[in-house]
């Protein structure tokens, strides 16, 4: 029997004693890949002679990771280590593999994920024993594992690349699982750990698209794949009996809502077998173009509260380059849609795409700023551009001959040195970019208003009654504990507030606004120099006239 070892490793890009890129989240409920459960409990059902085991280590600090590995290593003693990749796990990842090669001569080393399927001849040229498995990992793993056991050729083995003879040789890729119900439900018992009270679906693989910053495409080939309702319901009532405590459930599918009758059947099956009686909520993934009323509604009655949307640009010009095939027509719509239905929205978006210019940058902000005034969302971050291998903008960088500090103009071999991520500067500076990310958080991220930044308050204060609506929905502790301090303090606005209400009046909402524009406007003020103070206030005073006459 082989002992096969699964990991992935730490997100903490530290390179040569100083930590760049670090998004270390080691707590209960940290989101998990869904990769390598699949990996496991498809082993466990189908190949009885590999015994797994699995670490999942993205979200842990360097060091500490690599006293786990070493430890599990130690104890466990695999034949095989399966290290799944990703462009910001690849550090850490290459120095597992020199530990290995160093301690560990006779173990196979096997490499994968969605970085592996861009970058796997450079990944190869540097580590010419370890071979990469390209594509859904599921089948090829298993027929590695059984070809390990009878000395089957690589060369047999569909979706594998591999050095020999001097070069990288590629086989052709298998067919991907099309029927997904045959796969066993991913090993959730690795991560629902005492406490943890969120878990991790997929309903679906693939995304029929291929926009110019993603890698998505290298794995599913633009095929979309859908489980059945009753499938997708059996592996939540399976979770619920692992851990009772669970509140949330995240759907990470990349074309969640794409087919409205896949997500209607879904909808009615957690209905009809009462799973959204049990005190549990849903988020997922989903396109514009796939927002309709009847459906957002039947999602909300199922027990979805929560739908994150990929805008990344709110400039035409950007829009069309990045091949996402979405208007802003299509985009003001959904949101119009969504705000007929208690459901929060979040909205991903990415500075610096080709095409971005301050014009641009101007466009997006003041596009995702009237979105916000139909159906209010937090903006708490968003990306500078990456480039990744394997998609559109890492062929214009490498066509542009993008230069990279530090190693030079980039191309494929870039992928297996030890360089930070890098950024799409083929146009625009990186400084140029993070200027341009910070004019847009003043204009749309409320955490800039609560930095005390006088520009974001003075962009952001019509946002005010939408901001408190949300506030009081999704108990957004930063904005209603300041209220009701404010009500506390103030019966007479209490008193205006009740009579309102019975009145039918609707203006609670700006009655509040004004309180809370009052209680900011001080706390901004209260640490500026006198005439610092002055010019603030006077293009408050200002801002305010034109509201009022406007």
């Amino acid at each position: 029997m082989k002992k096969l070892y699964l990991v992935t490793t730490s997100f903490d890009e530290e390179r040569q004693g100083s930590k760049t890129d670090c998004r270390i989240d080691d707590t209960p409920n940290s989101h998990y890949t869904m990769g390598i459960p699949y990996l496991e409990s498809y082993l466990e059902k189908y190949n009885s002679n590999c015994l797994v085991s699995t670490a999942y280590l993205n979200g842990v600090e360097y060091n500490e990771s690599m006293k786990r590995i070493k430890k599990d290593l130690s104890s466990f003693s695999p034949d095989v280590v399966g290290i799944s990749m990703v462009a910001h796990s690849r550090f850490s990842s290459f120095r597992l593999i020199d530990y290995l090669e160093k301690n560990y001569p006779t173990v196979k080393i096997l490499v994968g994920g969605v970085h592996v399927g861009g970058a796997y001849s450079a990944i190869l040229k540097r580590y010419n024993k370890v071979i990469a498995c390209i594509g859904e990992g599921e089948i090829v793993l298993s027929k590695l594992m059984n070809a390990f056991e009878d000395d089957t050729p690589l060369s047999d083995i569909p979706g594998v690349a591999y050095f020999e003879d001097g070069e990288v040789k590629k086989n052709a890729l298998p067919e991907l699982i099309s029927d997904l119900d045959r796969l066993p439900f991913p090993k959730h018992e690795s991560f629902l750990v005492p406490g943890r009270t969120q878990a991790n679906m997929l309903t679906s693989r693939g995304c029929p698209l291929k926009c110019s910053f993603c890698m998505l495409d290298i794995l599913s080939r633009r095929n979309v794949r859908y489980r059945s309702a009753k499938n997708v319901v059996d592996e939540i009532e399976h979770l619920l009996a692992i851990n009772p405590n669970l509140k949330e459930v995240w759907f990470h599918d990349d074309a969640f809502m794409i087919n409205k009758k896949v997500t209607e059947e879904l909808c009615d099956e957690i209905i009809r077998r009462g799973v959204h009686k049990k005190g549990l909520y849903f988020v997922c993934s989903a396109r514009f173009s796939s927002v309709e009323d009847n459906l957002v509604g039947k999602m909300v009655e199922a027990g979805f509260t929560h739908i994150l949307l990929g805008l990344e640009s709110g400039a035409d010009e950007v829009m069309r380059k990045m091949n996402k095939k979405i208007t802003k027509k299509m985009v003001m719509d959904s949101v119009k849609v969504l705000s007929n239905h208690k459901i929060k929205i979040t909205l991903f978006l990415i500075v610096g795409l080709e095409g971005e210019t301050a014009r641009s940058v101007k466009e997006t902000a003041k596009f995702v700023q009237e979105l916000q005034g139909v159906h209010y969302f937090l903006m708490d971050d968003f990306a500078v551009a990456n480039v990744y291998p394997g998609t559109e903008l890492y062929e214009v960088a490498k066509r542009e001959k993008m230069h990279v500090e530090g190693y030079g103009p980039i191309d494929d071999d870039f992928w297996a040195e030890d360089n930070e991520v890098p950024k799409f500067t083929v146009e625009n500076s990186l400084d140029v970019m993070n200027e341009w990310k910070q004019e847009m958080m003043d204009t749309i991220s409320f955490t800039q208003v609560t930095a005390g930044r006088p520009s974001a308050f003075l962009k952001q204060r019509k946002l005010f009654p939408g901001l408190i609506e949300f506030a009081w929905n999704w108990q957004f502790a930063v904005v209603t504990h300041p209220m009701i301090q404010i009500l506390q303090q103030n019966g007479q606005l209490i008193s205006t507030i009740v009579e309102d209400y019975f009145a039918g009046n609707d203006n609670i909402k700006s009655l509040m606004a004004k309180n809370m524009e009052e209680r900011y406007v001080q706390q901004i003020i209260g640490s500026m120099a006198p005439k610092e103070r002055e010019e603030f206030l006077q293009e408050y005073t200002e801002q305010h006239a034109l509201a009022v006459t406007g």
